[in-house]
């Protein structure tokens, strides 16, 4: 936007901008920064906001100032958001396929819809192009306002069930989940037909921490569910049901799974480590073999089986004909809270390749084999851990391939996060060239600052999303620049600096944190007000608690809110006493970070004091003079008399003038034969001050009148006690 500074005076106005926030890079633009402003002149200012980070919200002051001494302030509040996308379904279910020759291949399009005006780059997480879902594309680029189509086949060359949850990840937005499942099937074996709702089911388990039981424990519980019934007991809590995790599920939920990868010591089943490098191996003979161990944490019987892909996607002809990897043993039993161990070569088929393969682990229980020993109670989905593997085939001396990298971001400045909490962000790796491009990124040895995934390779003209994470575990400001080595290349690196703040939820009130009321009379009320301050870029949530005598004399508007970072609000408090003492209060305001992720864990709530003191006093009005005497007046004609309110006491009086007629007066009904009123009948007499009035009369008949003029304090704004005349 732009808008105008102006000069209102007669000579030459030279003028400086300068930012005051110093904590955090700048997120908006302001020029010109200085100059001058001619007399009676006006000079446009352009302001740009330019964040790096999507769910960052912003609010930076900028103080315009003369050498005169005149200072203005232009405060600028952004938030970035991200582009909406969503998928065309949550699920993609292949239902029952045979295995059969000529095999069998079952097709499903999942459509991506691009629902903003910006273009928006997309990968599936995880995904091999020739694994046991080929998926194709995996990658792209969403154009505005448009769709995309991505390909899903299954053709399964073992009876059994298949599962994967695919982590779908865009630029400058939340990454989205699909679950994607089939069931092969031969007439000798088949296996009970997998359903979504045995996914969800699952699910389910593992959010309460029961995803390790066996089949056994689940007919357990289910027949303890069954007999308490029957036997009119209260049943044991049922499983909850597992809500939509499809495109609507949360951002933190998802990007938890992301980076817990296949390694995690905390699921079901792990491996001791998800990537293996095999470096520089020939393809003249065969290299060294590596060896990964895979962890069984349930308490069942587990059957594996290793889906390799018969052929490298992004390699050569040749490469396209066989398997570059190799895992034996290929099939393997696991008995309960054991482990196996598993030999992982590399078969290179050409030279001068990069290579990099996600080798698909599915782990079922054995009894999930055959129908006939599952019943809906037991019915467990299989387990699908990838583990990458990656090695070339360049001369160990001798250049590769020149790469042409983009990178999206080279700062990335993350929004505050509450120290003990996680935040994320993506970002992309773009490869301009017309060769592969390997890249590695070295970790963070502090471990605050996270990439996932560390090492792959980008195709000629593809991209690559890279998931980031920001685990402060401090209230201080972190950085961290971590290196990208291209091509084995340590000439050709990028350096990614990223940036972060932990912080806490607190809150700044004005006056170190005093307020004092003014002397109220009782029964009246007084209103002050005190800014409240959120001193850091962590949103917070904030309440009084106002209860005991505080709930008596005090009220405060807004009682409870939200402040973004460094916004402020003025908390508007009313004083009413209800005796003539002085009042000491101390008021808690439970302050606490904002719980605004999905699944994000509770914060603590701070208590913060606010002394609040004033004094109620017994208020009394009186007029002058007690007699108003208007002698004879002409009928017909209007007649006016000043009265003054008197106010002795230190308070300010709220005032109601109203007329009461007396039985002195001759005429027989009132109103009719006369008028009476004033000036001011409602008002404001000052503390230790007095109020001018002027009281009206006019006579339509002949006679005496006489009125008591009755001035009360106003309910609600003054207090007991009154004056006659």
């Amino acid at each position: 936007p732009e808008f105008k500074l102006s000069n209102k005076s007669l000579v030459y106005a030279r003028f400086t901008i300068a930012r005051r926030e110093r904590d955090v890079a700048p997120a908006f633009s302001l020029t010109p920064t200085s100059g001058v402003v001619p007399p009676d002149g006006d000079l446009m200012l352009s302001l740009v906001y330019h964040p790096t980070a999507t769910g960052t919200y912003t609010r930076e002051h900028y103080d315009v100032s003369t050498p005169g001494g005149n200072v203005l302030t232009i405060e600028a509040v952004g938030e970035a958001v991200g582009p909406v996308v969503e998928l065309s379904k949550a699920s993609v279910n292949f239902g029952d396929v045979p295995i059969e020759l000529p095999r069998r291949t079952v097709g499903r399009v999942l459509e991506i819809f691009n629902r903003s005006a910006v273009p928006v780059p997309f990968q599936l997480h995880g995904v091999e192009p020739n694994g046991i879902f080929a998926v194709s594309p995996t990658s792209g680029v969403l154009p505005a306002g448009l769709s995309g189509f991505v390909n899903l086949h299954f053709s399964p060359d073992e009876p059994g069930n298949y599962y994967k949850r695919v982590h779908v990840l865009f630029a400058n937005r939340a990454p989205l989940v699909i679950d994607v499942l089939g069931t092969g099937y031969t007439d000798k074996r088949r296996p009970m037909t997998l359903a979504l709702k045995d996914v969800r089911g699952y699910l389910a388990r593992e959010r309460r921490g029961l995803h390790l039981l066996s089949p056994e424990d689940l007919e357990a519980r289910a027949a303890a569910r069954r007999e308490a019934v029957a036997s009119g007991q209260e049943p044991e809590e049922e499983e909850e049901v597992a809500r939509d995790d499809g495109a609507a599920a949360a951002e933190r939920e998802v990007m938890q799974a992301v980076f817990r990868g296949s390694s995690s010591a905390e699921s079901a089943l792990h491996f001791d480590e998800e990537y293996l490098d095999f470096g520089a191996c020939s393809r003249l003979r065969v290299g060294e073999p590596r060896t990964v161990r895979l962890f069984n944490r349930t308490s069942g019987k587990l059957v594996v089986y290793w889906v390799v892909p018969g052929g490298y996607a992004d390699g050569g002809a040749r490469d396209k004909e066989g398997p570059a990897f190799s895992v034996s043993p290929a099939t393997a039993e696991l008995l309960p809270h054991s482990s196996a161990t598993f030999r992982v070569q590399f078969r290179p088929r050409s030279d001068q390749q990069y290579f990099c393969q996600r080798l698909e682990c599915v782990a079922s229980f054995k009894s999930m084999r055959s129908f006939r020993l599952v019943t809906p109670d037991s019915m467990t989905p299989p387990w699908t851990l990838a583990l990458t593997a990656h090695g070339h085939t360049f001369p160990a001396v001798g250049e590769q391939f020149a790469s042409k990298p983009r990178l999206s971001h080279r700062t990335l400045t993350f929004p505050a996060c509450h120290a003990g909490d996680t935040t994320y962000q993506t970002i992309s790796l773009a490869n301009e060239g017309d060769t592969p491009m390997h890249f590695a990124i070295a970790p963070d040895p502090a471990g605050i600052f996270a990439v996932v995934p560390p090492i792959g390779v980008v195709p000629p003209g593809a991209i690559q999303m890279l998931a980031l994470r920001f685990s402060p575990r401090e209230v201080a400001p972190y950085q961290c620049s971590l290196c990208i080595v291209l091509n084995h290349s340590p000439a050709s690196q990028l350096r990614l600096q990223l940036l972060g703040a932990g912080a806490r939820a607190s809150l700044h009130m004005a006056h170190g944190g005093r307020l004092f009321m003014p002397t109220t009379c009782v029964g009246a009320s007084s209103r002050a007000s005190i800014r409240l301050t959120n001193p850091s870029r962590l949103p917070i949530a904030y309440e009084w608690d106002l209860t005991g005598r505080g709930d008596e004399l005090l009220a405060v508007s807004p009682a409870a809110g939200v402040l973004q970072g460094h916004e402020s609000v003025d908390a508007v408090w009313t004083f009413a006493p209800t005796s003539p003492t002085q009042h000491l209060l101390k008021v808690p305001c439970l302050v606490s970070a904002l719980d605004d992720a999905g699944g994000g864990a509770s914060h603590d709530i701070v208590r913060q004091l606010l002394t609040v003191s004033g004094a109620g006093s017994s208020g009394n009005i009186r007029a002058e003079p007690e007699m108003l005497h208007f002698g004879p007046v002409l009928v017909g004609q209007s007649h006016r008399r000043q009265l003054a309110l008197v106010n002795s006491s230190a308070v300010d009086l709220f005032y109601e003038v109203t007329f009461e007629r007396t039985a002195n007066s001759a005429m027989e009904e009132p109103g009719e034969g006369e008028r009476v009123g004033c000036s001011k009948p409602s008002g404001l007499v000052p503390a230790r001050n007095s109020v001018l009035i002027s009281v009206e009369l006019e006579a339509w008949t002949r006679g005496d009148v006489e009125y008591a003029v009755l001035c009360t304090l106003a309910a609600g704004a003054g207090g007991y006690g009154g004056a006659r005349a």
